[in-house]
């Protein structure tokens, strides 16, 4: 079995501040490990116009 996850609308690189949120810069997105959260697969630009992750293995 083959399972490919594609993200579109990525949020963007950058995210404003705004009130009390101090804003974000330089975000990616990628894919968390079911047991090992701290652990990103296949990371992208969240300015990316497609996001495609292979996600093979047991």
């Amino acid at each position: 079995m083959q399972i490919r996850i594609v993200g579109t609308q990525l949020p963007g690189r950058y995210c404003g501040a705004g009130g009390d949120f101090a804003g974000y810069s330089n975000i990616h997105v990628g894919v968390q490990r079911k047991n090992r959260p701290d652990e990103l697969l296949d990371l992208h630009a969240g300015d990316a116009p497609v996001d495609g992750a292979d996600v093979r293995g047991p």
